[in-house]
């Protein structure tokens, strides 16, 4: 069973993003992109990654959690505008009153 078919089937989602082994922008960009389905005009920069995460039209609507494990080895700017935008993506889905929640997880 694909992942896609496995959100579909559920009524909760909890979606991985492990990041904690990245050093890179652009593979973040591409885990994210991989992990969430986001569309094929994904423009691989924080802009595009805010839109995208702030879209999600493409996933089932239900009940989702999107768990971000933070890269270790990303420099430390790259690392402050990403969990500066996934609280903003957050705060987002808050204020829109959709049961999408974004979370910053362990690199355990």
């Amino acid at each position: 069973m694909t992942k896609e078919k496995t959100l579909t089937k559920n009524l909760n989602a909890d979606i991985l993003v492990n990041l904690s082994n990245v050093a890179s922008k652009k593979k973040v960009f591409e885990i994210f992109s991989s992990e969430l389905f986001f569309p094929e005009y994904f423009g691989h920069n924080w802009d595009a990654l805010y839109d995208c995460l702030t879209d999600l039209v493409w996933l089932p609507k239900v009940k989702t959690t999107i768990t971000v494990c933070l890269p270790k080895r990303l420099s430390n700017n790259d690392k402050l505008v990403l969990v500066r935008l996934l609280q903003d993506v957050d705060a987002y889905w808050e204020q829109e009153k959709r049961h999408i929640r974004v979370k910053i997880g362990n690199n355990n």
